[in-house]
Formats: structure tokens, C-alpha cells, sequence
């Protein structure tokens, strides 16, 4: 094991702490929520890299419908299917949550298509 830099290019997300970030399939870190001087956020964002490059993309991913509450210090699941990303709990605008909501990731690598924000399951 080594570590290495890696060479990124995009428009990063902005500083933050607290957020949450999935591995989905070969080469793609999704990252969600956090906060940053006291603002939450509920931003999607998805950093691909091919598997063994050194070189990274970032970019902001739009969603289709109503998003749950930003938030910070969550947990996030990838499902075994690899089209939807379970997100619980953490700290939002109004105290801490307890809710469950799925990511549908159907379409996600094609630009013009958009995750869908499905409804709270919980």
C-alpha cells in the first residue's frame, strides 16, 4: 500500500465537514450533505475516476423531484443493486433527524439524466 496524489479536475465541492460519501460501482465516490459555517447542506455530488488512474473529475449532480433535508453527520448504504443509496439520521436545520430516504441512481452517469430524490421510505 502507498498513497499517491491524485490529479482532479471539475469544480470541487466547497469546504465542509460532516458529510458522507459512497463508493458506487468501479470509480465512483458520491458525496452528500455536510455543513460549513453553520450552513447545512443537501448537495449531490459525484467524483469519477477510472479504476487505477490518478486522475479524477468532479461534478455537481442535479436531482429530479423534492430532496430530503440537508444535512450533516448522517450514515449513507450503497444497495447491493447499486442504483439506489440509503441516507439516515444526522443533524439538520431543525436538531438532529431520524428519517430514512433512498436515492434512485437510475441514469446517474448519463448528463442529462437526474437521480431521483424518492420520498421518505421511513
Amino acid at each position: 500500500m502507498h498513497w499517491s496524489s491524485m490529479r482532479v479536475s471539475g469544480v470541487p465541492p466547497s469546504k465542509r465537514y460532516g458529510a458522507c460519501a459512497v463508493s458506487v460501482g468501479a470509480g465512483r465516490l458520491i458525496l452528500y450533505g455536510g455543513t460549513q459555517g453553520g450552513t447545512i447542506m443537501s448537495e449531490l455530488w459525484v467524483l469519477t475516476c477510472a479504476p487505477g488512474s490518478v486522475h479524477a473529475s468532479w461534478s455537481q449532480l442535479p436531482v429530479a423531484g423534492a430532496s430530503p433535508p440537508g444535512r450533516c453527520s448522517h450514515v449513507a448504504a450503497v444497495l447491493a443493486d447499486e442504483e439506489r443509496i440509503l441516507v439516515f439520521g444526522g443533524e439538520g436545520g431543525t436538531g438532529t433527524l431520524n428519517d430514512l430516504a433512498v436515492l434512485g441512481l437510475r441514469g446517474e452517469t448519463d448528463a442529462s439524466a437526474k437521480p431521483a430524490a424518492d420520498e421518505r421510505i421511513i
